[in-house]
């Protein structure tokens, strides 16, 4: 992960999901899409999971079932940082 591109992280996705575990992913994790691209936005990154977690045979969890996973709330939402 030291290169500063998803290279490292790859593995660790597999490791992940191979133990049944989940992901999570995001400009927060990593601002790079690739060695010296930086990502435009989020929706890269999680085009790219959903591709990996396709091959595993997994789905990826709709927005609101993982927000409610992670404890997120939407913006508005009652409670929410705005």
């Amino acid at each position: 992960m030291g290169d500063g591109d998803w290279r490292g992280y790859l593995p660790i996705i597999d490791a992940a999901l191979a133990l049944g575990g989940h992901l999570r992913v995001g400009m927060k994790d990593n601002i790079l899409y690739r060695k010296g691209e930086l990502a435009r936005s989020n929706v890269q990154f999680v085009e790219r999971v959903k591709r990996i977690v396709a091959e595993w045979d997994r789905s990826v969890a709709p927005p609101d079932e993982a927000r409610a996973r992670l404890g997120f709330m939407r913006q508005g939402e009652a409670g929410a940082p705005q």
